[in-house]
């Protein structure tokens, strides 16, 4: 049981931490609105998240902890709060550095439309 909600723990922060890093890359993009930055994050968020499920379900398998269990169970759910502490986290640094930089004051350049 140990091992298999320490194997959801891992795969769930290194996906919100994944995303983190993402969000923290792209800020000067994401800034003037880089349509393919911006569809890139998209497509990354969920992509990351059913990855690491699919993953977890895969490695799993792998240790013989399989179907409906309770250590199966116990993995998923360990999965899914670690990655939702870690977005938690990513969130309230993104606001952070949305405040920072003045984002609620004023209008975001738009470049398509000049």
């Amino acid at each position: 049981m140990l091992v298999a909600i320490s194997l959801g723990l891992i795969f769930g922060s290194c996906a919100s931490g994944v995303l983190s890093l993402l969000l923290v890359v792209t800020r000067r993009y994401r800034l003037v609105r880089n349509p393919f930055v911006l569809g890139l994050c998209y497509i990354v968020w969920p992509a990351l998240t059913l990855g690491s499920l699919l993953l977890l379900g895969r490695t799993l398998e792998l240790i013989d902890v399989g179907g409906p269990s309770s250590q199966h169970d116990a993995a998923l759910f360990a999965c899914a709060i670690s990655f939702a502490c870690g977005v938690l986290i990513a969130v309230r640094d993104e606001i952070r550095w949305r405040k920072s930089i003045g984002l609620k004051e004023r209008k975001l350049p738009q470049p398509w439309k000049e």
